[in-house]
């Protein structure tokens, strides 16, 4: 579907300028793609939206504006406005290995 590329590519195009360090230019990238997955009625994807902060809407990059921590239960991420996301996850067993 084209507007599912189309959020793929606004959110490529956020990255990259993350990582540039031009925050007003990644956040107007998910701005305009949030918009699109509302008007289609489609599921922001995943991959995308836990590299976003839900308070200011900001493209999380790890070290420059966010900081990623783990623990026993989950994955913390923290923006550099202030907001936590929370994020659980399973340990997976490795095969061969034993405690």
């Amino acid at each position: 579907m084209i507007a599912e590329e189309r959020i793929e590519k606004l959110g490529q195009l956020a990255r990259e300028a993350g990582i540039k360090g031009e925050e007003i230019r990644a956040k107007r990238y998910i701005f305009l793609a949030q918009k699109i997955a509302q008007r289609h009625r489609l599921k922001f994807p995943v991959q995308l939206k836990r590299f976003i902060c839900s308070a200011c809407g900001t493209y999380l990059v790890p070290g420059r504006n966010a900081r990623f921590r783990t623990n026993k239960k989950c994955v913390v991420v923290s923006c550099d406005c202030g907001s936590h996301k929370r994020y659980p996850y399973k340990k997976t067993k490795l095969k061969g290995m034993e405690e």
